[in-house]
């Protein structure tokens, strides 16, 4: 049985009360033994024109998945604040630089956001190593993408293979498209099916349209590093 009524996750978010947490969730065998990092109810500012000796770190993202998932769409709303419908696809590898002030931490997130094109596969190993953390993005209402999590998980572990505890976080888009229940509950036992496979601890389900969850999902992978890095 899912961890979410469809009800739930179809309500537009724009202005999202303050206290909402974000919806990660680990597989329910793990969820009573998990170490998770405390999520605090504070505002992820977006900086603009910071001194270069101002930034305390600097972290790699990658974010994959299959090609039109809506991957660039979700940093697109996270970042700008916009839902962009016709977002072209990524051709290639797409760069974004945006330092965030988090917890009181100044930190720049340079994000490596890589189509999920065939014909670009031979770039991924390029982009792929020295990563802080990382997405793997599918949509929720094409559950054949889910096949192409195994995939992702084996490149990115491979070429961070001196990380073993790099995080990695699923991420879900366009919730919005789900209004049935069933559907919605076959999906994510499938996608449970998968991260007990794969050993991945937590997934996000958003909508870009909605603004739901995205703030909240792109924050938690940021505060999992902050937490499990103790700082």
């Amino acid at each position: 049985m899912s961890n979410w009524h469809v009800d739930d996750l179809v309500e537009a978010e724009e202005n999202p009360p303050e206290k909402e947490t974000p919806r990660a969730s680990a597989p329910a065998e793990q969820q009573a033994t998990q170490a998770t990092p405390q999520q605090a109810v504070v505002q992820t500012k977006i900086l603009q024109n910071v001194a270069q000796d101002k930034i305390q770190f600097r972290w790699k993202i990658v974010v994959v998945g299959p090609g039109g998932v809506g991957k660039s769409t979700m940093l697109h709303r996270y970042f700008y604040k916009q839902f962009m419908p016709d977002m072209i696809m990524t051709i290639g590898v797409s760069h974004m630089s945006h330092v965030i002030e988090r917890h009181g931490k100044i930190i720049n997130l340079i994000i490596w956001d890589l189509s999920g094109q065939k014909r670009f596969e031979v770039l991924h190993p390029a982009y792929l190593g020295d990563s802080t953390g990382a997405f793997i993005v599918f949509d929720m209402s094409q559950p054949d993408t889910i096949d192409e999590v195994p995939k992702w998980a084996e490149l990115i572990r491979r070429y961070n293979a001196a990380n073993k505890a790099l995080p990695i976080v699923l991420v879900g888009t366009k919730v919005d498209l789900l209004t049935d229940q069933s559907q919605l509950d076959a999906t994510y036992k499938k996608i449970e099916e998968k991260m007990a496979e794969l050993e991945l601890q937590y997934v996000c389900v958003t909508s870009s349209k909605t603004n739901y969850n995205v703030t909240e999902t792109i924050d938690f992978l940021v505060d999992y590093i902050l937490w499990s890095r103790g700082l």
